[in-house]
């Protein structure tokens, strides 16, 4: 998640050169004139720091929100993407991840998808989307993928029913503050979920490999049933509007141990608990628990 201004203690510009602070703006022009530089560096930094804040503060990432809030009325739409890549890929120089991650582009996915609905069980829609993801997928940079809304990354999202207990009982988790994605600290979570990566084996499609890995990692479990339960496309918030949600029913034994205590926390739990705790999950958990419920009326 792009950082703010305030709040955290600021550090200094990441850019390697470290001399944009003598060779950008070194005039104090109206902000409002003020239009973002040919390399897309921020045009709010000068030789105090950034002139947003009053006194000027060092950068603390550029660019930041409060800065693409201030040029995205006065740069075209093409500007304001490239300038988001530009910043994204900066942050992936900083953090030093490769991660590959498999994408999909969100016009067609849109184009695939009912209007206006977020979260999708039909079978055609289904065969359709599983269709395209594995015929024309593209492969990029998760720290790019991340903030750029033209493509969606592919996650396996898997349910885990024990079909041992009557009425139904799912495996409730939460994320703790450890986990990578911040944006979903303490969450409350109904799915396993994990990007898809590039694999060696081919013996198994991409999306089985990953999802296999993906269970592996996180979990020890039991799973005797497996069955594409939907597809979900949302825009509710930055995370949504970059992902694209595979949901999976896994139908299970009672037993089970979390591989990630570090990461999460689980128990089983009834429809009627989940509902309760509905504005505590995340909004993938909160459309599968609505279907869930209306499939058990």
């Amino acid at each position: 998640m792009p950082v703010r201004l305030t709040g955290d203690v600021p550090r200094s510009c990441p850019r390697p050169c470290g001399q944009c602070c003598r060779t950008l703006w070194q005039t104090v022009p109206p902000l409002e004139h003020l239009t973002p530089a040919p390399d897309g560096s921020c045009p709010f930094l000068g030789l105090l720091g950034c002139r947003l804040q009053t006194p000027p503060l060092p950068c603390m990432i550029y660019l930041c929100d409060l800065a693409e809030a201030c040029v995205e009325h006065h740069i075209t739409k093409f500007q304001f993407k490239r300038l988001q890549k530009l910043r994204a890929r900066k942050a992936a120089m900083i953090t030093g991840t490769n991660e590959k991650v498999l994408c999909v582009s969100s016009k067609t996915i849109k184009g695939l998808m009912p209007p206006d609905k977020e979260f999708v069980t039909d079978a055609k829609v289904l065969s359709e989307v599983i269709t395209h993801i594995l015929q024309h997928y593209t492969i990029l940079d998760r720290d790019l993928a991340e903030y750029d809304p033209e493509w969606r990354q592919v996650i396996p999202y898997q349910i885990v029913q024990n079909y041992n207990a009557h009425p139904a009982e799912y495996l409730l988790m939460q994320r703790t503050k450890k986990q990578t994605e911040e944006r979903l600290h303490e969450k409350l979570s109904l799915g396993i979920g994990g990007h898809i990566n590039p694999i060696d084996d081919t013996t198994k499609s991409i999306i089985t490999s990953n999802m296999l890995r993906e269970r592996e990692e996180e979990i020890s479990i039991d799973v005797y049933t497996e069955s594409l339960l939907g597809v979900i496309a949302c825009d509710t918030n930055e995370v949504d509007r970059v992902h694209l949600g595979l949901v999976f029913m896994l139908g299970c034994r009672a037993n089970f141990e979390i591989r990630e205590k570090e990461n999460m926390t689980a128990h089983w739990a009834r429809l009627l608990e989940i509902t309760d705790a509905y504005f505590k999950l995340e909004r993938w958990s909160q459309l599968v628990v609505t279907y869930l419920r209306e499939r058990s009326r």
